[in-house]
């Protein structure tokens, strides 16, 4: 489930690629023979997200030590660190952050207990982001 919820995650985050990789020996050769073509190469063809292109990105909120951090600061959050995430597409649920939640919000919330640190390496990355 916690595997569902961060593949969710990245799929909704306006800075994450969308790679396909498409095995060669799938499709036939132009002359005729598959494994003249193939040898096990893949192809990789990767595309921006279209939550970035369209300008209508969900706000992040990580929470921890009972404080809120909130942006995109995901590079640096370990996946075993997250707790649960819940997101709010509902605007009864976005008042709570008012403008920036306009378009949805992930409130991702850290386990402490496991990881006490994990809020710590988010709010470093956050300071170095916004500097």
């Amino acid at each position: 489930m916690k595997t569902f919820f961060i593949l969710l995650l990245f799929t909704l985050s306006g800075e994450i690629t969308v790679a396909q990789l498409v095995t060669v020996a799938q499709f036939p050769s132009p002359t005729g023979s598959a494994a003249d073509a193939s040898k096990n190469k893949k192809i990789r063809i990767c595309t921006p997200s279209r939550a970035g292109l369209i300008g209508q990105e969900s706000l992040y909120v990580i929470k921890s030590h009972g404080k809120e951090i909130m942006g995109n600061q995901l590079n640096s959050l370990d996946p075993q660190a997250i707790k649960s995430i819940h997101v709010s597409k509902d605007s009864k649920d976005t008042e709570k952050y008012g403008q920036a939640g306009k378009y949805g919000v992930v409130e991702i919330t850290l386990d402490d207990e496991k990881y006490p640190n994990a809020y710590k390496t988010v709010q470093i990355d956050s300071v170095k982001k916004n500097n």
